[in-house]
């Protein structure tokens, strides 16, 4: 684009010093031909005019558009940040939830139904807007959802015995450090 500008630039000066040639060689001799001089002057500087409008506007629009980009993918970081954070306290509610043996079946079944909730909500994170490496720390936060789904299902609703409670609090302790690991990143990631 900055070519065509020096070319543009180029053009109107030779053509404005061809002008003031052939102003000098001819001089006007009466009030007629000094109009048709003032007039090609004019014409001249009305197309230099009209590019320097058409290359400013262009200019504009790739700054808005630029903007844009940059505030739409401000907005996705928030919104995976918050959903990222929101799966770190479902994982520490659920570890709560096996540390004091709280497995009735209405229990088990609204953790479920708050870590699908959670999942649930990924799919309103605009993917296109967030960079390649936020996007897939979110996905892999959006795993690990799936993950303590499966060890909630897994199961059975009733007071767990003393090594299947231990076992389920290792796995859910696991999924925890990685959504703890992954919402590090992903806040490490909102400065780049």
């Amino acid at each position: 684009m900055k070519y065509l500008v020096a070319i543009g630039l180029f053009v109107i000066g030779c053509v404005m010093g061809w002008a003031g040639t052939l102003y000098y060689l001819h001089p006007p001799s009466d009030s007629s031909s000094s109009a048709s001089w003032v007039q090609a002057v004019g014409s001249i500087a009305a197309i230099a005019s009209a590019f320097a409008v058409v290359y400013a506007q262009k200019h504009l629009d790739k700054q808005s558009d630029a903007n844009d980009l940059s505030i739409r993918r401000g907005k996705a970081k928030e919104l995976s940040e918050l959903l990222v954070s929101n799966a770190v306290k479902d994982s520490r509610d659920l570890e709560t939830v096996y540390e004091l043996n709280w497995m009735s079946e209405r229990t088990l079944q609204n953790v479920v139904e708050v870590l699908a909730d959670t999942r649930q909500r990924f799919n309103i994170v605009p993917w296109n807007d967030l960079g390649k490496d936020q996007a897939v720390i979110v996905e892999s936060a959006r795993d690990c959802l799936t993950k303590l789904i499966s060890i909630s299902r897994k199961r059975e609703p009733q007071k767990l015995p003393e090594d299947a409670q231990r076992i389920a609090i290792s796995e859910v302790r696991v999924v925890t450090g990685e959504l703890d690991k992954l919402l590090t990143k992903l806040q490490a990631s909102r400065h780049e």
